[in-house]
């Protein structure tokens, strides 16, 4: 089965969420696996939110989790905010 059409819904919801301004909290916080799939997803939602500046993504990964391994694996913490819980994420979005 291909992951293609799994990306393309995901990465097309955040794009519907953007079209009238949104922040978003993409919350890994009980995810216990992530692959490439949502990370790309991940990576695309917070690249199009810095093109509008009423869009904000922001990530939330606990420290040690297995979604925040594989951000800081990928190196993908250079492309969009993670924090550690839901509240500094949401406290981050709402400042």
């Amino acid at each position: 089965m291909s992951v293609r059409p799994k990306i393309w819904s995901v990465r097309g919801a955040i794009g519907d969420a953007f079209a009238g301004g949104s922040r978003i909290v993409c919350d890994l916080s009980e995810a216990s696996f992530i692959d490439s799939t949502v990370l790309a997803a991940m990576i695309d939602g917070s690249a199009s939110a810095r093109e509008q500046e009423d869009d904000e993504f922001v990530v939330v990964a606990r420290p040690g989790s297995v979604p925040r391994r594989l951000v800081n694996l990928a190196g993908a913490a250079v492309w969009m905010e993670v924090y550690d819980s839901r509240e500094a994420a949401l406290a981050a979005v709402h400042s």
